[in-house]
């Protein structure tokens, strides 16, 4: 690929991943409203879609297996994890201290096995929930495309079992 392939940036698909992001926060608040056009435009049914679609466009097939791999876990779940950390003790203070009553308990199991079992540990958390699904499908997208996007494979061979449909029957020896 040449190198000014490479590195064009196809703004118009980039406008559908930012209509996509907010068109996944209208429908986490609630309201479908914003982009709705007085119900021609009911987009509830396809955001999520739509959101994981342009995810998967912008994969990046240029990095070996061990980079990929490394970039996706320190920008999806080391930030989660950062982020699960900071919101337990946030919501440890809150309940403690100042009588709120946010979430589980503030302990092991609530910072790191919950994240990847449900998400919900600490309610007002919940929107991390996709970070460990899109962390283990984009991995599995790399396996997969990245051979037949390097050309590693040459050739695909779908064998399809022929019948033999015609009327004569073999010749047989006697």
């Amino acid at each position: 690929m040449a190198n000014s392939q490479a590195n064009h940036i196809d703004y118009t698909f980039k406008m559908l991943y930012i209509i996509a992001i907010i068109m996944v926060v209208d429908g986490h608040i609630g309201n479908f409203d914003y982009l709705n056009l007085n119900g021609l435009l009911r987009y509830q049914n396809y955001h999520l879609a739509l959101f994981m679609f342009t995810s998967g466009y912008f994969l990046n097939l240029n990095k070996n297996y061990q980079e990929f791999i490394t970039s996706k876990f320190t920008k999806l779940i080391v930030p989660l994890y950062i982020w699960n950390l900071i919101y337990g003790f946030l919501c440890y203070i809150l309940n403690n201290h100042f009588g709120f009553s946010i979430g589980e308990n503030f302990n092991l199991y609530n910072i790191l096995y919950a994240p990847l079992t449900d998400g919900h540990q600490f309610i007002y958390n919940m929107a991390s929930w996709f970070l460990i699904p899109l962390f283990i499908l984009q991995i599995i997208s790399f396996i997969i495309l990245k051979p037949i996007i390097n050309n590693k494979i040459k050739a695909i061979q779908w064998s399809i079992p022929t019948i033999n449909c015609s009327k004569e029957t073999p010749n047989k020896k006697p």
